[in-house]
């Protein structure tokens, strides 16, 4: 019965946010839809609660409203200086998803191959409709994540410097990555063969902000 629930629930929600038909056959009115843009997206993913994070005052950003709350899993990548006798962040690979729960994967998050005009590399992208757009952005300020820097990646504020798709992301101006988990070089061994690639697992909330 509670499983059955929820399955109605989420369905509502859906047909709330991307026009599905509801189970009859009807369709709500236009009235009843919930805003454009990251604000339906968040709609889908949080139901009626709405988007929070708790953030240190250091990386929020001095402007804009908070929209969006996504969860991510992956890997952050590290490469071999055999020269300088350590590990280098390379770049991240991550899904993103509505929670933490998985139901519902939304994107992925990776580094552009070369900075864009405006110097940015980590890229956010949504990968289902009608929401299909990405965000690309430059770090401007971090602190250490609460669990310690040698057991989970910085929180950090990133700063958009180019978009694609014309909804979505398309205006977002910051994302903030906080509640890290793992992720560090911390127990990768030195030395190490010049050049040679380890993935080590993560997970982390990005906060998108308009």
């Amino acid at each position: 019965m509670f499983t059955f629930a929820r399955s109605i629930v989420f369905m509502l929600s859906i047909s709330l946010v991307v026009g599905i038909p509801l189970p009859d056959g009807s369709e709500l009115e236009r009235s009843t839809r919930p805003p454009e843009g990251l604000e339906r997206l968040s709609f889908l993913c949080c139901g009626s609660k709405a988007a929070t994070v708790k953030i240190p005052q250091v990386i929020t950003p001095a402007s804009g409203k908070l929209v969006l709350n996504l969860y991510a899993e992956g890997t952050q990548n590290y490469v071999c200086n055999a020269t300088k006798g350590e590990w280098t962040f390379s770049r991240p690979e991550a899904v993103l998803f509505c929670s933490k729960d998985k139901r519902l994967k939304v994107g992925k998050h990776y580094f552009l191959d070369k900075p864009d005009a405006g110097g940015g590399r980590p890229t956010w992208e949504l990968t289902i409709q009608p929401f299909k757009s990405s965000v690309t952005t430059k770090k401007i300020a971090g602190v250490a994540s609460d669990l310690g820097a040698d057991k989970a990646i910085d929180w950090l504020l990133t700063q958009a410097t180019s978009h694609t798709g014309s909804t979505g992301l398309f205006n977002v101006s910051f994302v903030v990555r906080h509640k890290t988990k793992a992720g560090t070089s911390t127990g990768l061994k030195i030395p190490c063969a010049d050049g040679k690639t380890e993935k080590q697992k993560y997970t982390a909330e990005y906060a998108f902000f308009v």
